[in-house]
């Protein structure tokens, strides 16, 4: 395909994206598979799935970010909410009635939808690992194909530590848990910094 005959539209919002592609002011839209029910129930036709895992295993989504002035403020609030984080993990890979029910506090979706969102629209990456690693790769990746300029050193804005404070205290209220091991491997293989002092930043 020539791309230079393809003109490449950023929009807003995956709902704008939904609502661009029903008006006609774009030929297809490209949207997260959260969206995909919503825009089959009005009328829009799904040409490709794409699932990332296929694509780039490991892929990285969705990265959790504060200002450093806030972090430095109110550090055990944001520990907190990654434990909380880490445990709504857990029971999802663990417990899938309990999550679902759990999930429902909060978000209205009949059955079918949140079964084919969470479960069978390919790989949903939920891990709560911030994953140096592939964050630096995906920040490479955008490099690359000139949409950022890659003028920072992006180490410098990766602070994997209150993840790893969370996890370790979930690991100590709950040394048998096997989500929380599995998850203190993978942040041992993914988290590693090529800055000293990048925990500090």
């Amino acid at each position: 395909m020539d791309l230079s005959k393809i003109e490449f539209v950023e929009l807003d919002s995956q709902a704008t994206v939904t609502q661009a592609v029903l008006k006609g002011d774009v030929d297809l839209g490209i949207n997260f598979l959260t969206f995909r029910d919503g825009a089959e129930k009005q009328g829009l036709v799904p040409v490709s799935q794409l699932d990332a895992e296929d694509e780039w295993p490991d892929y990285i989504c969705c990265r959790l970010f504060t200002t450093r002035d806030k972090l430095k403020a109110n550090r055990e609030a944001y520990v907190d909410a990654l434990k909380a984080n880490i445990e709504a993990y857990s029971l999802l890979e663990n417990d899938k009635e309990a999550a679902e029910k759990a999930a429902r506090q909060g978000i209205d979706l009949d059955d079918d939808a949140y079964q084919k969102q969470v479960y069978q629209y390919g790989h949903l990456g939920l891990s709560p690992n911030p994953d140096r690693k592939n964050t630096k790769a995906f920040f490479q990746a955008m490099v690359d194909i000139g949409y950022s300029k890659g003028n920072v050193n992006i180490d410098d804005y990766i602070d994997t530590t209150v993840f790893e404070d969370a996890l370790n205290e979930l690991i100590k209220e709950n040394p048998d848990n096997k989500t929380y091991q599995a998850l203190k491997a993978e942040s041992e293989s993914t988290n590693k910094s090529s800055n000293k002092n990048s925990s500090d930043k």
